[in-house]
């Protein structure tokens, strides 16, 4: 189960997905990296498709230029907190330094204030719930992680098993950032990804389906 809005859904069945357009959802985590956002988005320019990243706000302040990039691009900025904690393990004030501090980085970089939100590695309890809430946040989590499939099955076939998973309304998971710019944090390579990225996003073209952000997947439900 994830917790998508506010709302406990079937990981498989997204909620309204008999009503929704055929749209999903692509999203980003733990950007902006220099090694590897760059190569994100060019091939979503490729495929005219658009994603939601949810930036780590040290690497926001690190790498505006990239910031801007996705913003020019037409996608959208959430809030990753400031540097990947794990949220379930803070207290209260922890909670509210990582999300303010996040938000506060972002808009340093040039981005509008983020109304979205999801935690590291999607970690969260009641008090990170309560306090995203109380601050305007939506927290979003996913359905189908990109690296999930391509790590148990290698790339090719990873593709080919997620896109099976696929529905209207589905939120794909993926990662366009190996490096938080804090310490004590591993660098994790992301070349998988991004071998993949063009496999998944022709796939889904073929099964005729628009990747696009949160936002966009959200207001089409509603049409």
């Amino acid at each position: 189960m994830s917790l998508i809005a506010g709302l406990a859904i079937d990981r498989h069945r997204p909620a309204g997905a008999a009503t929704l357009p055929r749209a999903v959802a692509l999203t980003f985590d733990d950007g902006p990296d220099p090694t590897y956002t760059p190569d994100v988005l060019r091939i979503l320019r490729r495929f005219r498709a658009n994603a939601t990243f949810f930036a780590v706000g040290v690497n926001a302040l690190a790498h505006p230029d990239l910031i801007q990039a996705c913003l020019k691009a037409g996608h959208e900025i959430g809030n990753h907190t400031l540097d990947h904690d794990d949220l379930s393990r803070l207290d209260r004030t922890g909670v509210a330094a990582q999300l303010r501090g996040g938000a506060d980085a972002i808009t340093a970089a040039g981005a509008p204030r983020p109304r979205l939100f999801r935690p590291p590695k999607g970690r969260s309890d009641a008090i990170v719930a309560e306090f995203a809430e109380a601050q305007g946040y939506e927290t979003f989590l996913w359905h189908v992680c990109l690296e999930h499939f391509v790590h148990r099955a290698g790339v090719e076939q990873g593709v080919r098993e997620l896109l099976e998973e696929v529905g209207p309304g589905t939120i794909i998971l993926a990662h366009d950032g190996g490096h938080i710019e804090a310490p004590g944090h591993p660098v994790v390579r992301r070349a998988a990804t991004v071998a993949a990225l063009p496999l998944l996003l022709e796939g889904l073209r073929r099964r005729h389906y628009r990747a696009t952000t949160i936002t966009t997947v959200k207001g089409l439900a509603r049409t």
